[in-house]
């Protein structure tokens, strides 16, 4: 680590050391010690890429405990520390880099960090891999003109249920199984209100070495006029800047949002980004969605694809769709009290491909929960050639195996 570095993570970290030092626990009005484990099945299929030497099928076994200590000093300040760790095993070591090939487990790392531990330990033969995750460590001080919290913490923007065109800070990827908390980004963030009806939202986001290059500043406000849920977000990075907002409704017996996004670079990459959609209760237990997303960051031609995985857009941007079109249906049906099953598809109009998802959350216990279900990629292949080394991607999604999975989670 540079010296820099470290001088920067620790100034970061010097009002949660003070804070740290002056509690007794006398002072402690409460704390509490939460967390849980996670296991995953994974098979996985063999890809669409001719000319691709791979094992026809994978097996992982995917892991995680997660342990969260929150407490309160003070009567005005609270302290939240999440640590977690992953171990991975696979039958045979995976290969990446190629469309289709997305990991479905999240590191837990992020470019908007000053500093990290430690994040990836891989076996001699690739087979197994150890991931851990500071993903939270953060101090809040509540006032009467709002909440200040400085450290790692989670940060998201948006309108949209599944694409949200100004949510750039480390969103999930569409085949990443656990989504239950947000990857944790190095922040210093104030929370307000203008009345009870509006609220603002202004940060800084630090990132690798605390360099401006790496770090952005964001303000957010968000009010609700007549029924209208209106927010509007800026986004200032050195090399971009983003304008964007959305809007929340009821139309008649439906739900209805839009959200646009506009972003400015200085290399040359301008670009917009919109969502909108509509959900619908069809009696007591199904709920139907769907939603219609456009990026221009993306392109209408697969020959492109490649190309795009070194813009601005797909790597500071938040964007990871490489196409421009997409609508994205999808219904969630509450069988029983205790079983829920949601089945959902990414459309790609441009290219025809699809990735379709269908799965289901059972409660076996107050505590512990069994998630299980699979997903695919449809649509036209890859192909590899080696001499010359040329890749030629048919599609978006059409590389995605067949992938099913059944899950174990216990919290304590």
């Amino acid at each position: 680590m540079s010296v820099r570095t470290k001088m920067c993570f620790r100034a970061l970290l010097i009002p949660i050391s003070l804070a740290l030092s002056g509690i007794a626990p006398v002072h402690a009005a409460d704390w509490h010690f939460t967390g849980y484990v996670k296991s995953f099945a994974v098979a996985q299929g063999e890809p669409d890429i001719s000319g691709f030497v791979a094992t026809d099928e994978i097996y992982q076994s995917q892991n995680a405990l997660r342990l969260m200590l929150a407490g309160t000093f003070g009567g005005s300040a609270s302290i939240e520390l999440h640590y977690e760790t992953k171990p991975l095993f696979a039958s045979d070591a995976a290969s990446t880099g190629l469309i289709g090939l997305d990991a479905t487990t999240s590191s837990g790392s992020s470019d908007y960090r000053v500093w990290d531990i430690n994040n990836e330990q891989v076996s001699d033969d690739g087979k197994t891999t150890l991931l851990q995750n500071l993903d939270r460590l953060n101090i809040r001080f509540e006032s009467e003109h709002g909440d200040l919290t400085i450290g790692r913490q989670a940060i998201a923007f948006g309108a949209a249920r599944f694409v949200s065109p100004t949510d750039i800070f480390e969103p999930f990827l569409v085949s990443t199984l656990d989504t239950e908390y947000r990857v944790g980004v190095d922040a210093v963030r104030f929370q307000g209100t203008f009345g009870d009806f509006s609220e603002y939202d202004l940060g800084i986001v630090i990132g690798e070495d605390a360099r401006t290059e790496n770090s952005a500043l964001y303000a957010r406000y968000k009010t609700s006029i007549t029924g209208n849920d209106l927010e509007t977000v800026l986004i200032v990075r050195e090399e971009m800047v983003m304008v964007g907002g959305g809007i929340e409704r009821a139309v008649g017996d439906m739900g209805f949002w839009a959200e646009i996004a506009y972003a400015v670079s200085d290399v040359g990459d301008n670009y917009t980004r919109a969502s909108i959609g509509l959900d619908r209760a069809f009696g007591d237990n199904v709920l139907g969605m769907i939603e219609y997303h456009y990026s221009e960051a993306g392109s209408t031609d697969p020959d492109n694809y490649l190309s795009l995985l070194g813009t601005a857009p797909l790597m500071t941007g938040g964007v990871y769709l490489l196409g421009q079109n997409y609508l994205i249906p999808a219904v969630n049906w509450t069988a029983t009290p205790l079983l829920s099953v949601t089945a959902s598809t990414f459309v790609n109009l441009n290219d025809g491909s699809a990735f379709v998802r269908v799965g289901g959350e059972y409660s076996l216990l107050d505590n512990l929960y069994t998630d299980f279900g699979i997903f695919a990629g449809l649509g036209d292949g890859a192909s590899v050639s080696l001499v010359p080394p040329v890749i030629d991607v048919g599609s978006e999604f059409g590389t995605f195996p067949v992938t099913a999975y059944v899950s174990l989670r216990f919290y304590f």
